[in-house]
């Protein structure tokens, strides 16, 4: 996102900094990747037996990790629109599916490159997850949403 601010900026007649090169965003890419169908890493041992429903990952951030290779931030979350459980079409849907708690949790996946299909190190992002603690007594406990860009040689997570 900041790239493609930078970018416009740039393409609207703005001045580039010192350094600053404009780079043209490379074209679309499908990527043969599925997530793995196995609860990722430090998935809590008290939800893998499925008492509040499936858990589902979606609402991927892509983090280039170099190497042509790159890091997927995912939210894995029992609150999804997923018909595995039958059709959830609301809250309610969902909140009942959940066994009436609906949590969620922040997930990474590392990806080689754009012919890697399986991905590794599939895992609960902990640091993050503990931010936002999932509560099986709540309605709706974890993150929500989480997206993620690299900053300044780090992960910005919001």
């Amino acid at each position: 996102a900041v790239a493609s601010i930078r970018l416009r900026a740039a393409a609207e007649g703005q001045a580039l900094r010192a350094g600053e090169r404009l780079v043209a965003p490379p074209s679309g890419v499908v990527l043969p990747l599925r997530v793995p169908s196995a609860l990722p890493e430090g998935f809590p041992p008290s939800l893998r037996e499925g008492a509040h429903g499936h858990f589902t990952a979606y609402n991927p951030s892509l983090l280039s990790g170099g190497g042509g290779g790159f890091t997927l931030v995912l939210r894995f979350s029992n609150y999804n629109f997923c018909d595995s459980e039958g059709p959830k079409l609301t809250f309610g849907d969902n909140l009942a599916a959940a066994g009436g708690a609906l949590m969620s949790f922040v997930a990474t996946l590392r990806v080689r490159g754009a012919t890697d299909s399986t991905g590794e190190g599939w895992s609960v992002w902990h640091e993050v997850s503990a931010l936002f603690p999932v509560s099986e007594a709540a309605s709706v406990s974890g993150p929500e949403d989480p997206r993620a860009i690299a900053w300044r040689g780090g992960v910005l997570v919001f």
